[in-house]
């Protein structure tokens, strides 16, 4: 991955810093919105839809828990 002076990976616009609307509502319009449907669940019950970039940090830390990486690893 490139490395920036200012230690950020990813940028917005004119490489300025993202905004987390943005990446929120780019995430709900670009990724849940077309996969819903390859992820259906029972009505009123929570589902894909409803992921937010938090729910996907959830589960790969879930992952990693359940595959028995060491907390340390993953904190780093």
């Amino acid at each position: 991955m490139p490395h920036h002076a200012d230690g950020r990976i990813f940028h917005g616009p004119l490489d300025g810093k993202i905004k987390a609307d943005t990446v929120r509502r780019i995430l709900i319009r670009d990724v849940l919105t077309p996969l819903t449907p390859c992820f259906s669940s029972e009505s009123g019950e929570v589902g894909f839809a409803d992921g937010r970039l938090h729910s996907f940090r959830h589960y790969f830390c879930s992952n990693c828990a359940n595959r028995k990486v060491a907390e340390r690893v993953l904190m780093n």
